[in-house]
């Protein structure tokens, strides 16, 4: 966003002949007086045997982790 509550991040490892790369972005914007909006997005692109045998294993672990993740912000800030 504009006012700097932006950010852009890239992630890359792989390892036994594999790679992953992420890329992702969140920014942070006001929703009234009272609540804070929080957009993101990533992708990610598997090469290697991890793509071909773990694709589908790793995109719904990866979409638990976000879930859980997101989860757990909301517990910690409820929690005030």
């Amino acid at each position: 966003a504009a006012d700097g509550n932006h950010l852009d991040m890239k992630i890359n490892g792989g390892g036994l002949g594999s790679v992953v790369d992420l890329v992702a972005g969140a920014d942070l914007s006001s929703d009234g007086d009272s609540a804070t909006v929080l957009n993101w997005k990533g992708t990610a692109s598997l090469r290697g045997p991890i793509a071909t045998v773990g694709g589908r294993v790793v995109d719904a672990q990866a979409h638990k982790v976000i879930e859980t993740t997101f989860e757990n912000v909301r517990k910690r800030l409820s929690a005030g």
